[in-house]
């Protein structure tokens, strides 16, 4: 609902779901008529093996955007990798952990 996103502070919804551009067009609309910035960042299917994190991080450190809600199609997959990500690559945190 965002609505509800909106009421809770958030400015910006991240998608990062895969070839779906249907489904991220009637996204960009609803969250685009609720005042809040919309950002496509194409994710592959397999992300541990198909795709370079560096538009996941850009779009996830960009601190004009905060807070943000970010979301994939099922969100196993992609938005575990990109946490992952920016929390070894930005935020430090140790990968063996």
């Amino acid at each position: 609902d965002y609505e509800e996103l909106r009421q809770l502070g958030v400015r910006t919804v991240i998608d990062l779901r895969g070839n779906q551009p249907f489904a991220s067009a009637i996204e960009r609309r609803r969250v685009e008529a609720m005042g809040l910035t919309y950002r496509k960042v194409a994710a592959r299917l397999q992300p541990l093996r198909e795709w370079d994190d560096a538009a996941v991080l850009a779009a996830l450190t960009n601190a004009a955007d905060y807070p943000m809600y970010v979301h994939c199609n099922v969100g196993h997959d992609r938005i575990s990798v990109a946490v992952a990500a920016f929390r070894v690559k930005v935020q430090g945190w140790d990968q063996r952990a």
